[in-house]
């Protein structure tokens, strides 16, 4: 577990100061912070989307009809500014797409990435790496392909790292009274009729004459 504070080279494990974005010692961008996450991942907007890549399952026949077809993966490309260098972001969640071009990301372990890279097919792999090339302006080491390829390859995950922590973490008796009571002034009696209703169910009735006598 890397020291509280202190920002390490994810490759070569070299203690680097904040305002350092590659690794002095081995050319890495990829670190780990000793500082705990926040709750909520940082939301990343793209100025373009698009689909690179869909891994299908094979399809099921029963009786010589098809079950269905199933996506098990995709892989998007995504530019975070006009004309910007792409990065790829693999999808299995509906977390992102063309017609929601923002995500949280996370980076690909190895395992994944290795998986990925193997059942793309050869022309679509040639193909990321010579836009990876390209692009980037690096050359793609093909001999350790994984490690060259992960500063440029994420996967869209949840926005909440932890939900049950982070709705731990909310004071809700606060959140409750600011519900009952979004603006000063308001009586001490109606406050608190209000506050008995928040348990109640929404009901699809208007009651647009109703006069609630606080005294």
């Amino acid at each position: 577990m890397p020291e509280s504070g202190v920002r390490r080279c994810h490759s070569c494990g070299s203690a680097l100061p904040e305002d350092i974005d590659i690794c002095p010692w081995c050319g890495a961008t990829v670190f780990i912070s000793g500082e705990a996450p926040p709750p909520v991942r940082r939301i990343h907007t793209f100025y373009g989307l698009e689909i690179f890549h869909v891994q299908a399952k094979k399809p099921v026949i029963v009786d010589d009809e098809p079950r269905g077809f199933e996506v098990e993966w995709r892989l998007l490309l995504a530019r975070p500014q006009l004309k910007a260098a792409p990065i790829f972001i693999l999808e299995r969640d509906g977390l992102v797409s063309p017609g929601r071009p923002e995500a949280a990301l996370k980076a690909l372990d190895k395992a994944d990435l290795a998986r990925i890279l193997e059942e793309l097919p050869r022309r679509k792999r040639k193909r990321l790496i010579k836009i990876i090339e390209d692009e980037w302006g690096v050359d793609v080491d093909e001999e350790n392909l994984e490690e060259a390829l992960r500063p440029f390859i994420f996967q869209s995950v949840p926005r909440l790292r932890d939900p049950e922590e982070a709705l731990k973490g909310v004071d809700w008796r606060s959140y409750v009274e600011r519900l009952a009571c979004w603006k000063p002034g308001k009586p001490e009696p109606l406050v608190k009729v209000h506050m008995a209703k928040l348990l109640e169910p929404p009901a699809t009735v208007s009651y647009t004459h109703l006069t609630l006598p606080t005294n």
